[in-house]
């Protein structure tokens, strides 16, 4: 999969965006934009999960203060809040009924009370953000270097591949999963082979 699911056009449509580590009004200017067009035109809904203020939390529907490096705890509490609700997307998972019975018993495991907790973010909260995404007709989560960098960054990209599976925001037109760099032409430069530190 690339780096980016959705065309910025896909973006500006979203009736739903997850914006995870990504303080794209700084980062990102052009694609904070298109998320704004998106809140503006199609009045999206916005969920912003961050441990620090941002102008783009400011905007939000949802905005979402987490406690620091809690933001990998707060997406396992959506996948958990995902399936607790019954809100499953039977379509997407129907063909992996293994991988759904594993990713069950895997948030079986969690408790809702405690990640609401230790994010500071009060329990209602969390099954709300959870639902706007589930049922929103075009769901887009775009995510940053505040969660990729952060320790277990990696699990923490899977676990939103989890969330987005779950629901049925993979494969389907005007949803997806997107990652920004933080600095300028970083991803094209990577994309072309300037990444030395893989030889």
């Amino acid at each position: 999969l690339h780096r980016m699911m959705n065309t910025s056009e896909e973006i500006n449509k979203a009736k739903a965006v997850l914006i995870i580590g990504a303080n794209i009004t700084e980062t990102n200017p052009v694609a904070s934009l298109r998320v704004k067009s998106a809140m503006g035109l199609y009045k999206a809904q916005t969920i912003v999960v961050d441990s620090m203020q941002t102008n783009i939390a400011k905007l939000a529907s949802h905005p979402m203060m987490v406690n620091p490096g809690t933001e990998g705890l707060y997406i396992q509490g959506l996948v958990k809040s995902v399936i607790d609700q019954d809100l499953i997307d039977e379509e997407a998972t129907s063909a992996f009924p293994e991988a759904l019975d594993s990713l069950r018993q895997a948030v079986g495991l969690l408790s809702l009370e405690d990640i609401a907790n230790q994010t500071g973010v009060d329990l209602k909260h969390i099954l709300e953000a959870a639902r706007i995404f589930a049922e929103a007709s075009r769901s887009i989560i775009i995510c940053g270097e505040g969660i990729l960098r952060n320790a277990g960054g990696y699990q923490h990209m899977l676990n939103l591949i989890d969330l987005a599976w779950v629901t049925g925001k993979i494969g389907r037109k005007g949803c997806g999963i997107n990652t920004y760099t933080d600095e300028a032409n970083e991803q094209g430069a990577v994309d072309m082979g300037v990444a030395p530190e893989y030889l």
